[in-house]
């Protein structure tokens, strides 16, 4: 069971070592198909008077379709016992196979978007803004040739944070 929380009223949670060190689920799609990619690249803030979250979908990822199809997506925060789902669900496409349906993860509609059963936290989020990067703007070169040498660039969306969910288990 889920309840709905005020994001301004969130404690105990560092947006930094929550999504680099124990990661998230980015979830978008209907109730006919959703699908989901772990992330370890985020931020959560605030832009435009508004709670807001970060997302980056390089353009290769199957999620990314769900995303730019979608007018919301979900973040997804888990419990390390899960961590090894998430890791799964960050090295199969959900092209190939039915990657949910291999791990422990049950998925659960909060406001008609995908999110997960099994979270500490959902973030449902409406998109105000997306944009691909492009190599001419990285203003450090080390930055790209580190992260981009074989690799496609990123969209970049940014979020309005709607509503937040808190597992009962975490309040």
């Amino acid at each position: 069971m889920f309840k709905e929380i005020n994001i301004k009223s969130l404690k105990n949670f560092n947006p930094i070592l929550k999504i680099s060190k124990e990661w998230m689920l980015i979830t978008a799609g209907n109730d006919k198909r959703c699908n989901t990619m772990t992330a370890s690249w985020g931020n959560l803030g605030y832009i435009w008077n508004k709670p807001a979250a970060t997302i980056y979908i390089r353009q290769t990822r199957f999620t990314k379709e769900f995303v730019d199809n979608s007018d919301y997506f979900s973040l997804s925060f888990f419990n390390k016992s899960y961590k090894k789902d998430l890791g799964y669900l960050g090295t199969h496409s959900g092209r190939d196979e039915d990657k949910i349906g291999k791990t422990k993860l049950t998925v659960e509609y909060f406001n008609d978007v995908p999110s997960f059963k099994e979270a500490s936290l959902i973030l449902i989020c409406k998109k105000l803004y997306s944009q691909d990067m492009k190599e001419e703007c990285f203003h450090s070169k080390q930055c790209l040739e580190k992260n981009y040498s074989n690799d496609t660039l990123h969209t970049l969306y940014i979020g309005e944070i709607v509503h937040a969910y808190l597992s009962e288990e975490n309040l």
